[in-house]
């Protein structure tokens, strides 16, 4: 049971709107009463009590859900009904109930403690952490990159949650977006003056895609890119590919250097990158993005291990290029940084050998 000097604290710490705080504090009464009830009637199955801290959270929050889906003018109307006041109790404390004690959790292979994990969200909380350091005023070639990294550092721990929670063809699945921007990052990493084609080439997408609402702009820049299609000798069906890809064409001596680009992910950005060993898992990753046999009948631990190895050689790379923007900034000191690269990129190399020994039996036995 919450007292209404704790109540008071709670509400009032976290800065919850203080015209509702009496009303919500019955209503708050009245959802641990249910829900507590319902555990008590649980055969034994819960032995905890109900934590009035979670419950206050989503009673405010469904509350105040609720007031902006009205005018301003009928909220005190609303409140002083009694069919809004069950409706509330209702549905917080089934909330609450099905929630947090009648959460569905997937069976998982692995927990956030294996060093298969544990090593790699370490380190990339680590890097995530450095980005508060990098100078916020650079110039769009290492801004655009780092800013590229950054996105595909929280996506690989995005998968790392999805592994520990049991979700494996959708971990894998998620992995083949983390590919094409590391593809993208790589490109720009060894071919840097691409940069302001491939910011063009945003600023395309965004306009196409309504971001712009001055109908000069947008009526020029269709003239522009008719323009360059034009140039490539392109057709208006391939619009949308060269708003993607077409930064791509701005390669020096591409058709020489690459006379099979085209303007898509596996003739283009990965082919550019020189990453086409990964084109097999690639389109097995986009075979259960769409919905695949894959999808449905899939093998747990297999995709889980497919799924760390490809985070593991992605991250390592990615890894790389960061660490090479860090070194050019000379306003830090990065010798913490560097030393910490030095314990933990061979941790990163041993779980990349053991993924590949697991990995390597796990196609042994299915031959046999």
């Amino acid at each position: 049971m919450i007292n209404k000097e704790l109540y008071h604290q709670l509400y009032i710490t976290r800065k919850y709107p203080p015209e509702f705080e009496e009303y919500l504090f019955h209503v708050l009464l009245k959802v641990n009463e249910i829900v507590s009830e319902r555990l008590n009637k649980s055969n034994g199955i819960f032995s905890c009590n109900v934590d009035p801290v979670v419950s206050l959270r989503y009673v405010v929050e469904e509350h105040i859900y609720n007031m902006s889906l009205i005018e301003k003018v009928y909220v005190d109307k609303f409140l002083k009904t009694k069919e809004y006041y069950d409706h509330l109790v209702r549905v917080v404390s089934d909330k609450v109930f099905f929630n947090e004690y009648l959460e569905y959790h997937a069976v998982s292979y692995i927990s956030k403690y294996n060093p298969l994990i544990s090593t790699l969200e370490l380190f990339l909380n680590y890097i995530i952490n450095k980005y508060e350091q990098l100078p916020s005023n650079s110039s769009i070639e290492p801004k655009i990159k780092l800013d590229i990294l950054k996105k595909g550092f929280f996506m690989i721990k995005s998968v790392l949650n999805l592994l520990c929670d049991g979700y494996e063809t959708e971990a894998f699945s998620t992995w083949r977006t983390i590919h094409e921007v590391e593809c993208v990052a790589k490109i720009l990493d060894e071919k840097p003056y691409l940069t302001e084609s491939y910011y063009l080439h945003m600023h395309y997408n965004s306009i196409y895609r309504g971001g712009e609402k001055d109908k000069e702009k947008v009526d020029a820049f269709y003239e522009e890119v008719k323009g360059k299609l034009k140039k490539w000798d392109l057709k208006s069906k391939d619009f949308k590919k060269f708003l993607e890809y077409g930064w791509l064409l701005d390669i020096k001596n591409w058709k020489e250097e690459y006379p099979e680009l085209k303007l898509n992910f596996r003739k283009g950005l990965e082919y550019v990158a020189g990453l086409g060993a990964y084109s097999n898992l690639y389109e097995s990753s986009s075979e259960i993005a769409h919905g695949s046999p894959l999808l449905i009948y899939s093998s747990k631990p297999y995709y889980l291990n497919i799924t760390i190895m490809c985070l593991y050689e992605t991250f390592i790379r990615m890894e790389s290029m960061f660490a090479r923007e860090v070194e050019k900034v000379k306003d830090i000191d990065s010798t913490a940084y560097f030393g910490m690269r030095n314990i933990y990129i061979p941790e990163v190399r041993k779980n990349i050998l053991k993924l590949r020994l697991l990995l390597d039996y796990h196609n042994s036995s299915d031959d046999e």
